[in-house]
């Protein structure tokens, strides 16, 4: 029990509190015979002050007696549940190589160790290190603290093999046994990102596939790489594709010869059309950006008043504004907040809606999803699904307003 004013203590159990172990030291001379100077047989007490190294305690008073009990945390020996997550090593590289790279302390995973092995090549060729003496400088760029027990064990065989072989066997050391088995499923369900660019996807799936290469069986062929960055690429990047030349052009493709760079050239067809895609989602936006401007000035309002009911006449009734001048064709039937659901900037291939839009024109759509017909196009009943008319799909871009933004709008002549 503590009282008020006084030094607070921290008591710990002798160890000599085993008759037997007493009973031997007794007999051995480590303890007195005489019962009243074995008072290191008592509980040991110290006073919790300045003179312990700044310990870490916690004071909390029991139910029974309000006595204060104070727990000693040891800096040097830290519970298991107090210790933090470790953290990721690191190669760091020194200015025009003129070192071997630093392997630092931390967990390793396999691009850290990519990393460092690439380093030690380039120390090597820098410096033009024979074959024999590789190992044996880099050995001590190593500051990882289970690394270094591991190489104290077996310097003078580590420092005999040659780099490959040293790298083999360092690997098995500092790499999960499953490395490769988590890596392959990354890079198998690696998709292309909302914002990412096809070729930051590309070059990221063909660097997984790299670390793979050091695993027995377990990297991808070229033709294995394609068919899956085709797979995760966009909706809108695979139909392109698909309508385009490219697909009959590489059906026939020696994937297998590393010489031809079948996949980077592959690759670079592909990054052309996600950048089209991409410039054909901005002028959209951009589009989307002016209407929505016009209709705030409020000048859209009458406008779409009186080219309703011209439409009206022209058409049996159909609510229907055509603008062919201005290539553009809206449904405006329906309340005037469902006119602002979706719009997709395409290209016609074909001769147009009945002949009002030229073949090549660019011209813009936007449906209020109430099953009426424009230009030839039939717009479906229910809200924001594909709109389809006669000749075929051309294509879509997912440029959405309100509740609908990144749904698909397709037309089709």
């Amino acid at each position: 029990m503590s009282i008020a004013g006084e030094t607070p203590r921290a008591i710990f159990p002798n160890p000599f509190c085993d008759p037997a172990l007493v009973a031997l030291a007794i007999e051995t001379g480590l303890l007195p015979r005489d019962e009243d100077e074995q008072s290191l047989l008592s509980d040991i007490e110290i006073l919790v002050d300045d003179s312990l190294p700044d310990p870490d305690y916690s004071a909390s008073e029991s139910d029974d007696d309000n006595a204060t009990t104070y727990t000693y945390n040891s800096r040097l020996l830290q519970t298991r549940s107090s210790q933090m997550a470790p953290t990721f090593a690191k190669s760091i590289r020194s200015s025009n190589n003129k070192s071997p790279p630093t392997l630092t302390e931390g967990k390793v995973n396999p691009d850290v160790l990519k990393t460092w092995e690439r380093g030690c090549i380039a120390y090597f060729g820098q410096r033009k290190v024979l074959a024999g003496d590789q190992v044996r400088q880099v050995l001590d760029s190593l500051d990882n603290t289970r690394t270094i027990n591991w190489v104290g064990h077996r310097r003078e065989e580590l420092a005999k093999m040659n780099f490959p072989d040293f790298m083999n066997l360092f690997r098995k050391h500092a790499l999960d046994s499953d490395w490769h088995l988590d890596l392959k499923k990354r890079l198998q369900r690696r998709t292309q990102g909302e914002e990412e660019a096809f070729e930051d996807f590309a070059n990221e799936v063909c660097a997984l596939n790299t670390l793979l290469v050091d695993a027995p069986k377990s990297s991808f062929t070229h033709e294995r790489l394609h068919e899956i960055l085709l797979a995760g690429a966009h909706d809108n990047i695979n139909e392109l594709y698909i309508s385009s030349e490219l697909p009959d052009k590489y059906v026939a493709a020696e994937w297998g010869k590393l010489e031809l760079d079948v996949l980077n050239n592959w690759i670079i067809n592909m990054v052309k059309i996600d950048k089209r895609v991409t410039n054909e989602r901005k002028r959209a936006r951009r589009l989307i950006e002016e209407q929505n401007k016009r209709s705030k000035n409020g000048g859209a309002g009458n406008d779409n008043k009186k080219t309703s009911s011209d439409n009206k006449e022209n058409t049996g009734g159909e609510s229907l504004d055509s603008r062919s001048h201005q290539g553009r064709t809206r449904c405006l039937e329906g309340p005037p907040r469902l006119l602002q659901v979706q719009e997709v900037l395409h290209q016609s291939r074909s001769e147009g809606l009945q002949g009002r839009f030229p073949k090549g024109t660019r011209h813009l759509h936007q449906c209020s999803g109430h099953g009426c017909k424009a230009g030839g196009v039939e717009y479906p009943e229910k809200e924001g699904s594909a709109c389809r008319g006669g000749g075929g799909f051309i294509g879509d871009l997912r440029v959405g307003l309100g509740g609908l933004q990144g749904q698909r709008l397709r037309i089709g002549f």
